[in-house]
């Protein structure tokens, strides 16, 4: 019994603050959001009916529009569109200046994100064949276009470099970076509601098939809550294919640990993989309960990126670890089958969860239905019921691929809408990449771990118990108000799970500083020099799975350095602010500070000067609640 039962040397105060949600970015709303559709399809049009239903006081405009059959699909006519290809010509005619749509957004202002729906074509090219896969200049993502009206100009596929996306990082509402930028390219936060089905798998599926796993996004999008321990974020990473001439150096680049950091410094669960392995999902044949299923079948997958069809697939280079697995003698750890591109498919997603391969062809089931392998399918993901990923309909190119950090923190930290967190980590429109997912999509976040210990236990349990019983809300997790069964379901779901046995995993970027206080001194030093010979998440400081002279260099080179302190004064001052790298900067940039990156994701971003903003010039630095 707890009846008479206090919480000794507890701080309730802190607890009930610690309850508090973080005041989120102010959403999309539905009269902010328009649906585009064709009448001339069952389909689209199912959709966008079921669509409406979710969402009453979204826009609705009718393409009406019917399809041909291109005589000539390597020289189609102007005037040519398809399921799945419209011809720039005709593009404009729908879509650009002069058209009905063009008079539609403009006597409606406050439209800020887009929609479309399946069979509304996914690319914009001028060969329906698209007979050279790897020279994209002849093809664009509807969607991405469509986010860049009314500067489309003459001809949709042009520049052929894209545009440089304006609010990549900027850890702001929409609506207040038009409000900032009203000139910016970037007009609208585009969409698409589309899906593979798992029917494709073994034989075609009919349209009515591929409706209902579309129906069901929808609805599973409309209330999407997840409890923090119910889930695990991931990364499967590898940089080099032995043997071959492709290195996987934009990996490094778009590095992705970084997400994962942000991830794991807000107490979520994070697995880094970093050997040639493949993670495998609890379906997949070489599953090994061994090593995987810790992260991906004991919990259901949230944040998953892999390098894909891209990993090593060849064995490991001279000197690189490639764990093997014992446990069953079906679990190989360098097989070739998984670059087949059917990973997706193995994985249990949390309906909230996102899905990113940094592959080029990853979303050619929008376009091409009978391709389901190859490379990994992002529409596999919504089939298996994730809600968000962002398919790519051509090469994408290294240097384009979009970044998983700033996506993932303004989806499940920074409460943004799905519309807002995809374009926060897209860095070109006018290119490759299509969002899929209902832009107005929220998860609510739910925090069993009410002492912050980093684990399930009994204290969480006796807290919430107590709570119940004394008719308080500091038991209160799914914040309906008061503390009940349910908050109580929510701790017993996940009691036992830790992510400390995950986070050391989940390498830092602070660079130099080990400890995360803001300052390279000699505790890191010591720290480094004990960890020396081993792994350790916050003293291998570049991330290559050993702590040796190198990360020792990285101390010494930085020592003395302030986080913040960018003048190099020994203060952090509003001066400092002044002198912030071009936002969007990443570390192998030019102009890259480190002491700019306040939240050590690698990037110069929009939350490192609001972090600095709001630290009132005093130190300690405000990362100090973090996993043992």
């Amino acid at each position: 019994m707890l009846s008479n039962r206090r919480i000794g040397g507890f701080c309730v105060t802190c607890l009930l603050f610690a309850l508090i949600p973080l005041k989120a970015n102010a959403a999309l709303s539905e009269n902010e959001v328009l649906i585009l559709y064709n009448s001339q399809s069952a389909v689209s049009t199912t959709i966008k009916n079921a669509y409406v239903a979710a969402h009453p006081s979204v826009h609705v405009f009718d393409l009406n529009f019917g399809y041909t059959t291109p005589i000539d699909p390597n020289n189609p006519a102007p005037t040519d569109v398809t399921r799945f290809y419209i011809h720039p010509t005709r593009f404009l005619q729908l879509f650009g200046s002069g058209s009905a749509l063009d008079s539609y957004l403009t006597n409606n202002p406050e439209i800020l994100s887009i929609v479309t729906t399946r069979e509304i074509p996914s690319v914009i090219t001028d060969d329906f064949l698209i007979s050279n896969p790897i020279d994209s200049d002849g093809r664009r993502s509807l969607e991405s276009v469509i986010a860049n009206l009314p500067y489309i100009g003459a001809n949709p596929l042009l520049p052929s470099t894209g545009v440089a996306n304006p609010y990549l990082a900027s850890g702001t509402s929409f609506s207040t970076f038009l409000a900032a930028n009203p000139t910016s390219d970037l007009r609208y936060l585009v969409c698409r509601l589309d899906s593979a089905n798992a029917g494709a798998w073994t034989s075609p599926p009919s349209d009515s098939e591929y409706v209902d796993d579309v129906l069901d996004l929808i609805s599973r999008s409309a209330s999407l809550k997840v409890n923090k321990f119910e889930v695990t974020s991931f990364v499967d990473d590898w940089d080099v294919l032995p043997g071959t001439s492709f290195n996987v150096g934009f990996l490094d680049r778009l590095r992705p640990r970084h997400g994962l950091f942000e991830l794991w410094q807000n107490r979520w669960c994070v697995k880094y993989e970093g050997t040639c392995e493949f993670i495998h999902g609890p379906d997949d044949p070489l599953y090994c309960v061994t090593t995987d299923s810790s992260f991906s079948g004991d919990y259901l997958s949230l944040a998953i990126l892999t390098a894909g069809r891209h990993h090593n697939n060849s064995g490991p280079s001279v000197g690189s670890p490639c764990t093997s697995c014992t446990a069953t003698t079906s679990c190989d750890p360098c097989v070739s089958s998984h670059g087949s591109g059917a990973y997706v498919r193995y994985f249990n997603p949390h309906a909230a969860g996102y899905f990113q391969s940094l592959e080029s062809f990853n979303g050619l089931s929008l376009h091409n239905p009978s391709t389901t392998t190859n490379h990994g399918q992002c529409l596999d993901w919504i089939a298996k019921g994730g809600s968000f990923t962002i398919a790519h309909i051509a090469e994408p190119m290294s240097n384009k691929v979009e970044l998983f950090g700033p996506i993932t923190t303004a989806l499940y930290i920074d409460g943004m809408s799905w519309a807002e967190a995809a374009y926060q980590g897209v860095l070109n429109i006018r290119w490759m990449n299509t969002p899929i997912g209902d832009p107005l999509a929220i998860i609510t976040v739910l925090d069993p771990d009410v002492d912050m210990n980093g684990m399930i236990d009994k204290f969480d349990f006796d807290i919430v118990e107590l709570s119940m019983m004394e008719e308080t809300i500091t038991g209160d997790i799914n914040g309906d108000g008061v503390s009940d069964q349910d908050d109580l379901d929510l701790v017993l779901d996940v009691i036992g799970r830790s992510c400390a046995e995950l986070s050391d995993l989940a390498c830092r970027h602070c660079v130099g500083d080990t400890n995360n206080d803001c300052v390279v001194n000699g505790i890191d030093l010591a720290n480094v020099i004990a960890a020396t010979g081993t792994f350790s998440g916050t003293a291998d400081q570049n991330c290559d799975g050993i702590v040796d002279g190198a990360d020792l260099a990285i101390v010494l080179a930085n020592f003395g350095h302030i986080r913040g302190d960018l003048d190099n004064n020994g203060m952090v001052t509003p001066a400092d602010g002044l002198l912030f790298p071009p936002i969007g900067t990443t570390y192998l940039d030019p102009g890259y500070n480190p002491r700019a990156d306040l939240n050590c994701d690698k990037v110069i971003s929009g939350r490192d000067s609001n972090i600095l903003n709001n630290w009132n010039f005093v130190m300690p630095c405000p990362y100090e609640r973090i996993l043992p």
